[in-house]
């Protein structure tokens, strides 16, 4: 059980490396080495196929736990994803980041009320949690490092 805890814990955290790779090189500015379009392609398509697969797991949790779910995940899921992929759709870089800041922020809010229900556990809860805030306090470096942001 240990041994299957530390690897969702590794794979989560890990998962969360091209989203700081990217903020940060945007945030950095580093235009010489890096086309700026091209990174944030790679996060907002990153980013949606994380969305994705956080979605798919409440899937797989309303399968097996349905009778308990506070909500109906597949319906939650849908929203949550297609919002996210529409926003990619118009290729504004404020909506794609935007959506997908407010989708991992939903789907956090979701994990909690799954865990104040004991459908997960307090461990993956934990791990969810601050894997989320490091993936969405990038996603807000990213929006801030927009083109015409404004700086105070």
């Amino acid at each position: 059980m240990l041994d299957q805890i530390q690897t969702y814990q590794r794979l989560a955290f890990a998962g969360t490396l091209p989203f700081v790779g990217c903020a940060v090189a945007l945030s950095l500015e580093l235009n010489g080495q890096l086309d700026s379009a091209w990174l944030m392609h790679a996060l907002c398509s990153y980013g949606l196929l994380i969305v994705s697969f956080m979605c798919g797991v409440h899937w797989g949790t309303y399968l097996y736990k349905q009778q308990h779910c506070p909500v109906n995940l597949f319906i939650t899921s849908n929203i949550i994803t297609l919002l996210c992929w529409f926003c990619i759709l118009t290729e504004l870089p404020l909506a794609m980041l935007a959506s997908q800041l407010i989708a991992f922020a939903s789907l956090l809010l979701l994990d909690y009320a799954l865990h104040k229900k004991q459908i997960i556990s307090l461990d993956y809860f934990k791990t969810r949690s601050v894997v989320s805030l490091i993936v969405m306090s990038m996603l807000g470096l990213a929006i801030i490092n927009l083109p015409g942001a404004q700086h105070a």
